[in-house]
């Protein structure tokens, strides 16, 4: 069971917003249930609102279509985050954080994820090792914080920005960055960067594709 309350009924906190639900410790394998709030009588909120501070977390499945999420000092292994195309009553999408404060993902899987710094999910401090993001939208994806470690991409992968070394004046600044064993043998880049002194002789590429131009892009 996980441990979860309502900003405003239990210990308050301040780091989230009022009436976020806060889960923190262990939480059960197989699909989460994330709970929209009661905003009127009989009416619920466009979107659930949760914080994930402390999870643990192995082979749980989360749904973020209708979620504001952000996640934190939290672990998660084989776990798959799936995201769907349809938008929630207010017009926009999942968003959130997966790592406003640095958490791990191992052997997760991403599908369909939004990965935007606007309308979508920042990454934040995250440590991504031997995870799967299959056709995700990385349209204004900037990765200035987090760690690649033996993943794969699977799809497109347009408009993003990977960084090997956190830029100046980001609240990381000077953070080096592990990007390495990343498989994009399955990927299609499109107006992407890889930037900060990522070695693109260290991640596997299709045959006779020539990542050069992507580099410090």
């Amino acid at each position: 069971m996980h441990d979860a309350f309502v900003l405003g009924r239990r210990r308050p906190r301040t780091e989230f917003w009022s009436g976020t639900t806060v889960v923190g410790g262990p939480v059960a394998p197989g699909p989460f249930e994330f709970r929209r709030n009661e905003v009127s009588p009989g009416r619920l909120a466009p979107k659930a609102v949760y914080a994930f501070d402390g999870v643990v977390a192995d082979g749980a499945q989360f749904d973020l279509t209708d979620v504001v999420l952000t996640i934190q000092r939290s672990a998660f292994s084989a776990c798959r985050f799936v995201q769907k195309r349809r938008r929630a009553s207010d017009g926009t999408g999942g968003s959130g954080s997966l790592a406003r404060h640095a958490s791990v993902y191992r052997e997760c899987v991403f599908e369909g994820v939004r990965f935007r710094v606007r309308g979508g999910f920042s990454v934040g401090a995250a440590r991504f090792e031997r995870c799967t993001f299959i056709r995700c939208d990385f349209g204004e994806h900037f990765s200035f914080c987090a760690d690649h470690i033996d993943c794969t991409f699977v799809g497109p992968v347009k408009r993003a920005v990977f960084y090997g070394q956190a830029p100046e004046g980001h609240h990381c600044d000077g953070k080096r960055n592990v990007f390495e064993g990343n498989d994009f043998t399955e990927a299609v880049l499109h107006d992407v960067g890889f930037r900060g002194g990522i070695d693109a002789t260290l991640q596997r590429w299709r045959e006779g594709f020539d990542p050069t131009p992507f580099m410090n892009a």
